[in-house]
């Protein structure tokens, strides 16, 4: 009985590692694609966006507002889809 509980426990102990292992892969991917995500909308909002914001004559107040406000209405729609899915795992 005694060695049936401890190959159980063992074998949770290894299941634990084996899912932190998996978590810090899934953070290291994630953050991949957050600063892939950055870099581009920075390139974006550089290259193109702020130049033709310029030619319009808003001044770097109204710019840097513009993309504020566009960083919160992403930032939003990225947390409700988070809670979304976060509810349905839970409701499993």
């Amino acid at each position: 009985m005694l060695e049936t509980i401890q190959t159980l426990l063992l074998k949770l102990i290894e299941q634990g590692e084996k899912a932190r292992c998996v978590r810090g892969i899934s953070l290291e991917l994630l953050q991949e694609v957050l600063a892939a995500s950055c870099a581009d909308r920075f390139g974006f909002w550089e290259t193109l966006a702020m130049p033709a914001l310029i030619e319009e004559g808003k001044t770097p107040y109204e710019i840097s507002s513009l993309f504020d406000a566009q960083t919160a209405k992403g930032k939003s729609i990225a947390y409700g889809l988070a809670n979304e899915i976060k509810e349905q795992l839970h409701a499993r």
